[in-house]
């Protein structure tokens, strides 16, 4: 029964997704939109309860430096996880409601690709929603930056940098985002550092070389 439902799922996923340039990451529930310096992801995550999925989709940012693929920012203001839900294998409805949540997934990949059309889009989109710090300023920072707002980025950067941060992680932001503040001054600079950031990146998540487009 697991393999029927994850074979609805592949294949709703494929009719909605791959006609977008989607790409689904290796036999996995996860769909990639690959957008150069960001890539969506989508993925339909099982429930631990039922033979259901739950659907989330979001933003990654490459100049984040990650090991892994994030959920950086939603389609809006909704955020990352989407209500919608395909119902349990046994039922005979499944089918269709997995079509349905891949139109959702469908839907959320279009509305991500307007709000991060190039820097510009994405930095008017996280300056008008709630951010979690330190990570939400730090793609502000970066998007500001790279959009040629400097005020913004410095104000940004400097919610992230801590000097009293108590964790590794915390710790190699704050210094990561102290050395990025003083290169604001010269944008070429600026855009080399993100630019390499964003080529490891894709090395370390085995994407595919492209050409880096900030601006549409």
């Amino acid at each position: 029964m697991a393999a029927d439902h994850n074979s609805a799922i592949a294949k709703a996923a494929r009719a909605a997704l791959q006609p977008l340039g989607c790409t689904q990451k290796g036999r996995s529930r996860v769909w990639l939109d690959d957008r150069g310096w960001w890539v969506g992801v989508v993925e339909f995550q099982p429930s631990g309860f039922s033979k259901m999925s739950y659907l989330n989709v979001g933003a990654c940012f490459l100049w984040s430096g990650h090991p892994h693929f994030s959920f950086d920012d939603g389609p809006d203001e909704c955020g990352i996880r989407r209500p919608e839900s395909a119902r349990v294998a046994t039922d005979p409805t499944f089918e269709r409601s997995a079509t349905m949540l891949a139109a959702a997934a469908r839907a959320d990949v279009l509305q991500l690709r307007l709000r991060h059309a190039d820097v510009h889009s994405t930095m008017q989109a996280l300056q008008s929603t709630e951010l979690a710090r330190p990570w939400g300023y730090f793609h502000l920072a970066m998007a500001s930056g790279l959009a040629g707002n400097v005020e913004s980025a410095d104000r940004a950067f400097a919610r992230v940098i801590d000097p009293k941060a108590a964790r590794d992680w915390e710790q190699a932001l704050s210094a990561r985002a102290e050395v990025l503040r003083a290169t604001l001054c010269d944008v070429a600079r600026f855009r080399a550092a993100v630019l390499d950031s964003i080529e490891q990146s894709r090395l370390r998540l085995k994407l595919p070389p492209r050409a880096i487009a900030f601006d549409a």
